[in-house]
């Protein structure tokens, strides 16, 4: 088969991908991560999607979408795709120029909605990248659960250089920049190691093991400042948690979902600070429809989200795996805890690449801002609880542990 062959079976198989996409996206009750029927790329087949990467997904053609925006939403489905599905050679190896495209389109204002989406995905790019350099040494795997060595919130640093650089998108000011802080060397790229420079035997599994390990997370989030919407929208976010009995701490989660940003969108449908998928948001009572969107008004998308929570730790009896359903679905969690594991660490080979590198980001950006162990925050209470004092952004360091 000729160069030009096996580039037109790409392209043609991408077409088709993305066609099948399409159709799956507008079947009544498709669902969502949030939902009991998950998100298509975690559960396809690698070697089908990696048989029908488009010519886009190549890292020698990744450079060329930089002037079409027009690609971002398909391109962004794809990369999602690749970030899951992909083996570990090809995850770091388009990892990098896919970075590099995430940086340039960043503060574009047709991309706004997006940027906290895009941040995530240059943020799961960087620790795969810093984990492929840096890799597990003198044992195999690193801890992801109990108690990590790693130390969170020394320096956490809000209003030191304006709004900006939210753990899942960025903003400078009032205007969205996806990847600025990225271009300091701070935010958004990977951080350095303490760890030895030599020789590694940590095998593939130490590696994707590595990618859940707090201590890696606390050292790329923890000079990210606070983004520029929690200083509207986190108060009236805890008193919808506290309103509900859940801890007011876990509002942080929405750092991550959209970067406190409520007109953040992604490319499946999710919507809002805490991002939740259509059918979600209706199962909960909200109004969702072509005239009307109750999840673009933050104190509902906040109380929808406060109520799910709830569920999902009442179904799975922790935080780290009530946050892990809401990222990856509870029919995911519910099948990798099995014979009955009930903690993060145990079934965290089990789930997605996203999942497995989302729950760590969000216990370590709660420790960040809020200078506590998410892992040992009480359960929702059957009443309104207390909403603690406001902390100084210059909390003491504290543990990170998860089950």
């Amino acid at each position: 088969m000729t160069k030009q062959d096996k580039r037109f079976k790409r392209r043609m198989g991408g077409v088709l991908l993305i066609v099948l996409m399409a159709f799956i996206a507008v079947i009544p009750g498709r669902g969502s991560a949030q939902q009991q029927i998950e998100l298509p790329w975690f559960d396809l087949d690698p070697v089908t999607v990696l048989e029908s990467w488009p010519e886009w997904m190549d890292p020698e053609m990744i450079p060329g979408l930089v002037g079409n925006l027009d690609q971002a939403r398909p391109w962004l489905e794809q990369a999602f795709m690749m970030l899951n599905q992909a083996d570990w050679s090809e995850l770091v190896h388009v990892a990098g120029p896919a970075k590099d495209l995430i940086k340039q389109w960043g503060g574009h204002p047709a991309l706004e909605p997006w940027a906290a989406e895009l941040q995530a995905l240059h943020d799961y790019l960087s620790m795969a990248e810093y984990v492929e350099r840096e890799p597990p040494a003198a044992m195999k795997g690193e801890p992801v659960g109990r108690t990590s060595p790693g130390r969170v919130g020394s320096a956490a640093r809000a209003g030191s250089s304006g709004a900006g650089g939210g753990a899942s998108g960025g903003k400078v000011g009032t205007a969205a920049k996806v990847g600025t802080a990225a271009k300091a060397g701070s935010a958004g790229g990977t951080p350095s190691s303490s760890q030895g420079s030599g020789k590694s035997t940590a095998t593939t599994g130490d590696k994707e093991q590595a990618l859940s390990s707090v201590e890696r997370w606390r050292k790329l989030l923890q000079d990210r400042p606070v983004p520029a919407g929690a200083a509207r929208w986190e108060r009236i976010s805890k008193q919808v948690f506290a309103k509900h009995g859940l801890p007011p701490e876990l509002v942080w989660m929405a750092e991550v979902e959209s970067a406190w940003n409520p007109k953040a969108e992604s490319p499946v449908g999710a919507k809002g600070l805490f991002q939740l998928m259509p059918e979600t948001a209706r199962s909960l009572g909200l109004v969702v429809n072509t005239q009307h969107d109750d999840r673009t008004d933050p104190q509902k998308n906040a109380d929808a989200a406060a109520r799910y929570l709830k569920q999902l730790h009442k179904r799975f009896g922790n935080w780290d795996l009530a946050v892990a359903a809401y990222n990856g679905g509870q029919g995911r969690v519910s099948r990798a805890i099995g014979s009955g594991d009930t903690g993060f660490s145990a079934v965290s080979p089990k789930l997605p690449r996203e999942t497995r590198m989302y729950v760590p980001k969000v216990f370590v950006t709660i420790g960040l801002r809020e200078s506590v162990d998410p892992g040992l925050l009480p359960g929702p209470a059957d009443r309104p609880v207390a909403i603690p004092s406001p902390l100084k952004r210059h909390p003491a360091p504290v543990p990170i542990t998860m089950n």
